[in-house]
């Protein structure tokens, strides 16, 4: 059993992951998270105005569609849904009937929708 072993235990030892560094790998992918986040951020407050940023959490569902014109927002813990545009009531309409006809399962959901 050994011998058989042998082989896959010294691949696994000498495996290409050596030369990274996954403390530099780790601060870079955090870094470009941070970058995107503040992005994500400029384009809700260029279109909705300064602090108008609504954040999912465990108590509210949050999503924006049409590059960020429309946002759906359910708080679970005061039982409202509100729903706005900064585009046409035929964009409000979709949102409406997507934010009331979404599933009980969220692996379905996505958060952010461009088009």
């Amino acid at each position: 059993l050994l011998l058989a072993l042998l082989p896959f235990l010294y691949a696994c030892s000498n495996s290409s992951n050596q030369g990274i560094n996954y403390d530099e790998a780790f601060a870079k992918d955090t870094q470009g998270l941070d970058i995107l986040t503040g992005q994500f951020s400029h384009n809700i407050d260029r279109i909705w105005g300064v602090n108008e940023l609504l954040v999912a959490s465990r108590k509210d569902y949050v999503k924006y569609t049409d590059s960020f014109y429309t946002r759906s927002h359910v708080s679970f813990d005061e039982g409202n849904i509100v729903i706005e545009t900064q585009q046409d009531l035929n964009r409000l309409h979709n949102a409406i009937v997507h934010t009331l006809l979404m599933g009980a399962d969220a692996k379905g959901i996505d958060l952010l929708a461009l088009g």
